[in-house]
């Protein structure tokens, strides 16, 4: 490159922003498609584990299943800091976040949390949760997320809601990973993409449980995987969420009403900035959700070097203190793109699944 002129680099570096700002133009809207308000579902890995559970207690009246794989319990960053004689009181959000990670916190103290926020109108009423199906996934070789971590989580849902409820799988060998029946890294590896191949299609076995029974036969029609804009549904620049998100079709939803929407949050160093589609087309939901009608929505954090730089989901406050309620930035902004794919489309077909 030495004998290339500088001119000749700067014309071609400003053509790729050029051309990168064209294809962000060109991004399609978000569609609605008159999906089903009463199933909806979450579910996440890592950051996203943690946000599927905060949006599944914050949103509780809306969300019918929450999946969890080595997530973080509701609001553990200011249980630590709840009690001003903690010495962990004196910790940064960045530090109590990695106590988070590594000992979970006093399910006691999560509890007294989330009621004061329900009573003071930040979250739905607790009792929803009760109604809601949880599926637990914790690897016994995760040295990102402990077992114990989990277990916190597991006893939370225990207290909100009935054991018949919940499902929580831990006895796979894997680490900190999304994991798949064939597909990724070795199962009891921790790296990069964080998709592993255990011979366990947790795919399947979390949407089964949060949605319902499967049907395992493919559509004669695939369905098809988009970008969207989710500028739209973005109200500040701090909410570190990027201009573009996925979201997978099945061909019958994209004419008929009815559906089921499943969302789907990324892990730290999984979004579209770091992995571009990878996560979206090889943990192995598009596979279950297009034989079963199902929308998935895989909203995707930005990657900011100062502020987020693993372009992971907020869980302990690096947007703005209320991250964990209804008017968190992010939570708002993926509640609002839910709700416009529950909106019908006039042009749409009446008919439901």
């Amino acid at each position: 490159m030495k004998n290339i002129p500088i001119a000749v680099l700067l014309t071609t570096a400003m053509l790729s922003v050029f051309a990168h700002a064209a294809d962000k133009e060109n991004t399609n809207a978000l569609p609605q498609l008159g999906a089903d308000s009463e199933s909806v579902t979450v579910s996440g890995l890592s950051s996203g584990g943690a946000m599927a559970v905060q949006y599944g207690v914050a949103f509780s009246s809306e969300v019918s299943g929450v999946g969890v794989i080595a997530g973080i319990p509701y609001e553990c960053v200011n249980v630590l800091s709840f009690d001003p004689t903690d010495p962990l009181a004196s910790l940064t959000n960045a530090g109590r976040a990695y106590h988070c990670m590594e000992k979970g916190a006093d399910l006691d103290t999560l509890l007294s949390l989330t009621k004061r926020h329900e009573k003071q109108g930040k979250i739905d009423s607790i009792s929803n949760i009760a109604k809601q199906k949880v599926w637990l996934f914790s690897g016994t070789e995760d040295p990102t997320v402990k077992p114990v971590t989990m277990e916190t989580v597991h006893r939370y849902y225990q207290e909100v809601g009935p054991q018949k409820n919940i499902n929580f799988v831990k006895n796979i060998p894997a680490g900190h990973a999304f994991v798949t029946d064939d597909v990724g890294s070795p199962c009891s590896e921790t790296k990069s993409p964080y998709i592993n191949d255990c011979d366990y299609d947790s795919a399947k076995e979390m949407l089964s449980w949060v949605v319902g029974p499967l049907k395992d036969s493919p559509p004669s029609q695939p369905g098809k995987l988009s970008l969207f804009d989710q500028r739209p549904f973005i109200d500040s620049t701090l909410t570190s969420m990027d201009e573009q998100g996925y979201v997978f079709i099945p061909q019958n939803c994209s004419t008929q009403s009815g559906c089921k929407v499943h969302v789907a949050f990324h892990g730290c160093q999984q979004n579209k900035d770091t992995l571009g589609d990878e996560y979206p087309t090889e943990v192995g939901i598009n596979e279950w959700a297009d034989a079963n009608n199902i929308i998935v929505l895989y909203p995707q954090a930005k990657t900011r070097l100062m502020m987020n730089p693993k372009g992971c989901w907020d869980w302990w406050g690096y947007t703005r203190y209320d991250y964990a309620y209804k008017s968190g930035l992010q939570m708002n902004a993926v509640n609002k793109m839910v709700k416009h794919l529950l909106t019908k489309n006039p042009a749409q077909d009446t008919k439901t699944m």
